[in-house]
């Protein structure tokens, strides 16, 4: 389980940002530990879908595009 904090922003999206530890090896073999981080965002971008998007981010700053979940409802009829 992450904590994550956020609020809404002024587009309408949601975005919260949490973070995690990770253990890395240097080139001596020396494990080092290195913050990372978690951003999820929530949006709605039409009445019947809902996308999470989630990214992961290096100690550096660097955001890359881990996950992208797309709910859609199906409508019967």
């Amino acid at each position: 389980m992450m904590v994550s904090t956020g609020a809404p922003r002024d587009d309408g999206r949601v975005s919260m940002l949490g973070s995690y530890t990770a253990s890395m090896c240097d080139e001596q073999g020396v494990t080092q530990k290195q913050k990372w981080g978690w951003r999820t965002v929530i949006h709605q971008p039409d009445a019947d879908t809902v996308v999470l998007e989630s990214f992961n981010i290096s100690p550096e700053g660097q955001e890359d595009r881990a996950v992208e979940t797309r709910l859609t409802r199906r409508r019967q009829g």
